[in-house]
């Protein structure tokens, strides 16, 4: 998901991510982020890379957040610990890539070699076809770069000759991680012109962040203060399916609506295929895809009531769930009858340890509210324990395509 500044960087996406979105910096907070390629493997499986955003990187995990769940008030459990100088893998330092990230554990499993390029914050039009760049500052190369154009064409991935890509993206082209920080910033429907003023904004998740700043310190003192009732009046929500406000239907429902996600999904699935027949770059080989649909935290029921869920009502969690659907189903009907490809829905790899369970395998907002002061991006993104349960679907459907079993 797309970097964030220390407010809440959530998604995320994760979620999820997660991070981090659009074509463009606008002026965003750069991302955390992966390394360049990360061999991992080495032995006789197939050759393995990963392309995508904060959720194939690993992103959150090298904090070292741990869950400590209250035995006397049960929903006041979160995440505690955490360093604000997180060890990261890779050349790439500000992808935030994880050891630990599903990549590893797949490559593991199949004894096979990895080319890791992912990086948080990641889109399509950001990191993927085209240098990864935040304000001036050029994060990491392409991860596969233009192949329409034949610029920025990646060398690691060249080099890793691949027989299978997995690709995680669109949380971030999306801007997910501002849906949550809109949603959690609880505008109601008197402060329309508030509303308003974040869509006419020219960056409109960077006006999102910024004015969840502002409103921070105002929802930590009431935390402080022990009132930890979330929100339960759908009726003057501006995150809910009947009133999304028009910053969710800029920065997502417009963007679904047309054609745009769905195009890059089409596109790169001709890139990476086109790439592997030409003699320069693939030697006639075609690798196949897998692409990965995005883990689903929100409680079970989607009317949770703790601390990693504060202060969205049930209404708000529900709808920021539905979102989630929708990004899956773009996913699906673009790319699910295509040849050569396989999908590998994680959207329930974290059931029985979504938020609000008693061992949630995703980082959940606590972490933000117990420790404003670190720079943590690591909401909505998986633990080890999340990546491993991601890992088991991704491994099935590499096996699958390769036909390995």
């Amino acid at each position: 998901m797309r970097p964030a500044r220390p407010v809440i960087a959530l998604l995320v996406s994760g979620l999820l991510a997660v991070a981090a979105c659009s074509s463009g910096d606008g002026g965003r907070a750069a991302p955390a982020s992966t390394g360049s390629s990360v061999p991992a493997g080495g032995g006789d499986g197939p050759s393995l890379v990963v392309v995508g955003d904060s959720v194939a990187a690993g992103e959150g995990i090298a904090y070292g957040y741990r869950y400590a769940p209250d035995e006397r008030d049960p929903d006041r459990s979160g995440w505690e610990g955490g360093t604000s100088d997180p060890e990261w893998q890779g050349a790439y330092q500000d992808c935030h890539q994880d050891d630990h990230a599903y990549g590893e554990v797949v490559a593991d499993a199949l004894d096979a070699d990895l080319a890791k390029l992912a990086c948080t914050g990641a889109t399509y039009l950001n990191g993927i076809t085209t240098p990864q760049t935040y304000g001036s500052t050029t994060y990491r190369p392409a991860q596969l770069g233009d192949w329409a154009t034949r610029t920025d064409l990646d060398a690691d991935y060249d080099a890793a000759d691949p027989d299978v890509v997995v690709l995680t993206f669109g949380a971030d082209d999306v801007d997910f991680t501002a849906i949550v920080e809109y949603c959690v910033s609880g505008y109601s429907t008197d402060e329309s012109l508030a509303v308003e003023a974040l869509s006419a904004a020219e960056d409109v998740a960077g006006a999102i962040r910024d004015a969840l700043e502002r409103r921070a310190p105002t929802l930590a003192d009431e935390l402080a203060g022990g009132d930890t009732r979330r929100r339960d009046d759908a009726s003057s929500s501006y995150c809910t399916a009947a009133n999304p406000g028009r910053p969710i239907e800029e920065l997502f429902l417009d963007r679904i609506a047309s054609g745009e996600i769905a195009d890059h999904y089409r596109d790169v699935v001709t890139a990476i295929q086109e790439r592997g027949r030409d003699p320069e770059h693939g030697d006639g080989k075609v690798p196949e895809i897998v692409f990965t649909t995005y883990h689903r935290p929100l409680p079970a029921g989607l009317d949770g009531d703790c601390w990693d869920v504060w202060p969205l009502s049930g209404a708000e969690q529900s709808y920021l769930d539905s979102l989630q659907g929708v990004l899956q189903t773009t996913l699906e009907d673009a790319v699910g009858d295509l040849d050569g490809v396989t999908i590998a829905d994680i959207s329930r790899a974290v059931d029985g340890h979504r938020w609000c369970s008693e061992d949630p395998w995703v980082y959940g907002l606590s972490v933000y509210w117990t420790a404003r002061a670190l720079e943590s991006q690591a909401p909505f993104h998986p633990t080890p324990e999340g990546q491993r349960a991601i890992a088991a679907v991704v491994e099935d459907a590499v096996r699958s395509a390769t036909g390995g079993g």
